[in-house]
């Protein structure tokens, strides 16, 4: 009888344990230094961040944008991502500007270290996959702006995107707004 009360207080014990440990940040509980160590969950970026392989998933997963990122490569201060635009989906090009538009924004003003954004829109069908879109936005320009990243109009957005930073629309692209 002594033997399974002692064996129930510590199950209880390391449950009571347990169970405060798992509200303890997560910062708290990463003391090693080991770089091998990847981190899969991070509070919300309230400044800037430097991006790197170990917390671009959450960087990416807290962007807010209409259609779905597709590709995304970190390596030597760029970043480039893509989009794939369905055959089937009614793509409605202010949506995807103001898509574009988002990502310039939370590039270069929650991040820190990304230097150079590629963004390319791929169309895909059954048969192939084109690129419709891409444009190589730097933190020079987004920075030296007129528009300066805070701010701007969706009715404004595909022309500033094209005078700040070149954004071109491939022949293809008129293939998939036509649908």
């Amino acid at each position: 009888m002594k033997a399974t009360r002692i064996i129930l207080s510590s199950v209880l014990l390391s449950t009571i344990i347990a169970v405060l440990i798992s509200y303890l940040p997560v910062d708290v509980l990463s003391v090693s230094s080991n770089k091998n160590e990847i981190t899969v969950f991070q509070w919300r970026f309230s400044r800037p961040i430097t991006l790197s392989e170990n917390n671009i998933v959450d960087w990416i997963n807290n962007q807010s944008v209409e259609h779905p990122i597709s590709f995304v490569e970190w390596r030597n201060q760029s970043l480039s991502i893509d989009f794939s635009i369905d055959k089937d989906e009614n793509l409605k090009p202010i949506e995807l500007y103001m898509d574009i538009y988002t990502l310039i924004q939370s590039t270069f003003l929650q991040t820190e270290n990304v230097e150079f954004l590629l963004l390319r829109v791929y169309g895909v069908d059954e048969e192939q996959k084109e690129m419709i879109i891409y444009m190589l936005a730097s933190r020079q320009h987004a920075l030296h702006s007129a528009q300066k990243l805070d701010g701007i109009e969706s009715t404004n957005v595909e022309n500033y995107l094209t005078k700040t930073f070149n954004l071109q629309h491939l022949p293809k692209w008129a293939k998939w707004i036509e649908r």
